[in-house]
């Protein structure tokens, strides 16, 4: 701001010394070169009415008398009956006459014009100056008004970024200027009723958890009894996944709860691999029992380029190790968990999981083999209420726009590579090259 406030003053001072320095100017050279002649115009009549009386006295013309009456002149005379008189110094360079005629004489006055140009570069010299110190008191003024400008939008940015930051307790501030005096007072206004609003959607997340880590609780307690108690195996398994279900959806709400309060932990390192394992775990099962395979497709070269299949490592398979990626271990793993589900509840065939790192950062794509999204769809995959994964998706259809929530509060992307057959990316920077 106070650069282009010093730019458009310097600016209009160049177009004010364009527009009455430069005539100005000209106008002082035409005088000095007026006064100039009609000096020597004056001159020239003085001597030639002091030598008209001398020769009407008959007095003798002397040429130091000549001299005297015109000092530093080079003064011609000539009288009637032929005589001629010179005095003065020889001239050089460009010269300047005036001729003056009484009864009896003519008088020619010359005069070197170096007086006249020294005294035009003066004029033009004070002119000079005097743009010169205009330029100055501008270019000084146009500082004190730019600082005194500035310091109210220095201001206001510093209270918008608190805002930003979540401090919606700023005070307006007084600046003298109305406009950014009612600015502030909008921002202090705002931030007021921003942070109300945040502060009931917090204390409200809070009793919502609350009231959901109750129930969960008591399930995932009697879930643990049924699997630990004397049942068919089908039931402990079925006990033993919807306890891992439950443990899911504490997990879900923990971590809710977090962005809700807005003090969610701060990305990690995480091991993509045992990330993974972890979710092959859970998920491997789930697909079976649907007749389905999930595979994890493991790095090219890692201790562990097997597959994983089901939930089970292939014969000789170690964990998926290696990539290391910068993130919320717990967003992660939830954004992953939502793409799992919505692979096993709408998709078709075998669901790959591949792990690659692309420059910079880690990319986790999952994929199935069923028809995809409808092309229609792919503009609002994404957008909450909108975003159903499938055609035939039931409910509200937040789980992907929650899933690229999750993941772009750590930095990360959540993208569509592939429409049909499907296949989703989630991007999170790279830590460091792979770890064995």
């Amino acid at each position: 701001m106070r650069r282009r406030l010093l730019v458009s003053t310097l600016a209009v001072v160049v177009v004010a010394v364009v527009a009455l320095a430069v005539p100005l100017a000209v106008l002082a050279a035409r005088q000095v070169h007026t006064d100039f002649a009609v000096r020597l115009q004056q001159q020239a009549d003085g001597v030639a009415v002091a030598v008209g009386e001398r020769l009407e006295d008959h007095e003798p013309i002397a040429p130091s008398r000549l001299a005297a009456l015109a000092p530093g002149r080079r003064v011609t005379v000539v009288a009637r009956g032929g005589l001629s008189y010179v005095a003065g110094p020889d001239l050089d360079g460009d010269t300047k006459q005036a001729t003056a005629a009484a009864e009896t004489v003519t008088v020619t006055v010359t005069a070197s014009t170096h007086d006249e140009d020294e005294r035009v570069s003066a004029v033009i010299a004070v002119v000079g100056m005097l743009v010169a110190i205009s330029a100055f008191v501008a270019v000084g003024m146009t500082l004190v008004q730019a600082n005194r400008l500035a310091a109210p939008m220095i201001a206001l940015a510093r209270q918008a970024r608190m805002l930003g930051e979540g401090h919606f307790d700023t005070e307006a501030g007084q600046f003298g200027l109305p406009e950014a005096d009612d600015v502030s007072r909008v921002l202090a206004g705002s931030g007021r009723r921003i942070g109300e609003l945040v502060d009931r959607q917090r204390q409200f997340a809070r009793d919502a958890a609350h009231q959901l880590r109750s129930p969960l609780t008591a399930i995932g307690l009697r879930l643990e009894e049924i699997a630990t108690a004397d049942v068919p195996e089908q039931v402990r398994d079925d006990a033993e996944s919807a306890l891992a279900q439950v443990d899911r959806l504490a997990t879900v709400v923990t971590v809710l709860l977090a962005r809700a309060r807005g003090d969610a932990s701060r990305p990690r390192p995480v091991q993509v691999g045992e990330l993974l394992d972890e979710l092959d775990r859970h998920w491997g099962p789930i697909a079976d029992r649907r007749g389905r395979a999930l595979v994890i497709m493991r790095p090219a070269g890692s201790a562990a380029a097997t597959t994983t299949t089901s939930g089970k490592p292939a014969s000789g398979s170690t964990a998926l190790v290696g990539l290391v990626g910068l993130a919320n271990r717990d967003h992660l793993g939830q954004a992953l968990a939502v793409l799992l589900e919505n692979a096993v509840r709408h998709g078709a065939g075998t669901i790959r999981i591949r792990t690659v790192q692309d420059g910079t950062d880690v990319r986790i794509e999952v994929g199935d083999e069923g028809a995809g999204i409808p092309e229609e769809r792919v503009p609002s995959l994404f957008i909450r209420g909108l975003g159903a994964a499938r055609q035939d998706a039931e409910g509200a259809g937040i789980g992907l726009f929650l899933a690229r929530a999750l993941v772009e509060a750590d930095g990360g992307r959540l993208e569509l590579t592939r429409r049909s057959p499907p296949v989703f990316a989630v991007s999170i920077p790279a830590v460091s090259a792979p770890v064995r």
